[in-house]
């Protein structure tokens, strides 16, 4: 594999900004700073992670997630694209972008014992059984 590559996001505008062309095998840091650069509302907000996954060399092929801190919103789909001027190369190239959504916004934590949290129920979470007999029965 050879050539480069830019990502590309979306503003809350609607607008579409995009990176600077980066090497195949450039660093998440340099990734992670050019995609601070192009999309400034991410600056101090994003982690950009390379996992080895199924490839050993960046010549194989490159797995790059990249984490997003502190929002409570959707940002859209980030699109990997080859670059006009000197595009990638390689066998069978192809890219596939996903969101992962860990928790939905209306997480609710199941109770605590002894804890005085306040969650979700559509039933009361305490039962109070009394018996009939004597004490000490």
């Amino acid at each position: 594999m050879g050539g480069k590559f830019y990502i590309s996001c979306d503003e809350r505008s609607g607008n579409t900004l995009s990176t600077v062309d980066l090497d195949y095998n450039a660093s998440v840091i340099e990734i992670q700073e050019a995609l601070e650069s192009a999309c400034t509302h991410l600056r101090y907000k994003i982690d950009v992670i390379e996992s080895k996954g199924n490839y050993t060399y960046p010549e194989n092929g490159r797995e790059l997630y990249i984490r997003f801190k502190g929002f409570q919103e959707d940002l859209g789909q980030f699109t990997v694209t080859t670059s006009s001027s000197v595009p990638l190369t390689g066998n069978s190239i192809t890219t596939e972008a996903s969101t992962i959504v860990n928790f939905a916004p209306i997480l609710f934590y199941e109770n605590i014992p002894y804890e005085m949290l306040r969650t979700h129920h559509s039933k009361p979470q305490l039962s109070v059984t009394v018996g009939y007999g004597e004490i000490g029965e």
